[in-house]
């Protein structure tokens, strides 16, 4: 795994975080996953694997100020940090039934 944990507050990339209600992952394994990639050249900064919410989106904000949380099948998409990801307009993390997304 490659990593380089860039100043909170900086939109250097986007991190994508997943719940594996949203239809990724062994349903046996932690129950968040998540990468950091780099939008210009694109490529993956580093990635990992979380038993909660909370832990995914720790990390996640310590990379990026851009956050992508996806939950459920089909997905429901979140803002995770700060800022919203380019063109796009999303509801701010945690949903109303984030219980569910922890164990």
């Amino acid at each position: 795994m490659t990593e380089g944990v860039h100043p909170a507050g900086s939109a250097r990339g986007v991190v994508y975080l997943a719940h594996r209600s949203s239809g990724g992952g062994d349903p046996r394994g932690p129950a968040w996953s998540g990468y950091w990639e780099r939008w210009d050249p694109p490529g993956v900064l580093g990635e990992g694997s979380w038993a909660t919410a909370g832990e995914a989106i720790d990390w996640a904000r310590e990379r990026s100020a851009v956050v992508i949380v996806r939950v459920d099948m089909p997905p429901r998409l979140f803002r995770g940090a700060d800022v919203d990801p380019p063109g796009e307009s999303l509801a701010a993390w945690p949903p109303p039934d984030v219980d569910r997304f922890d164990p």
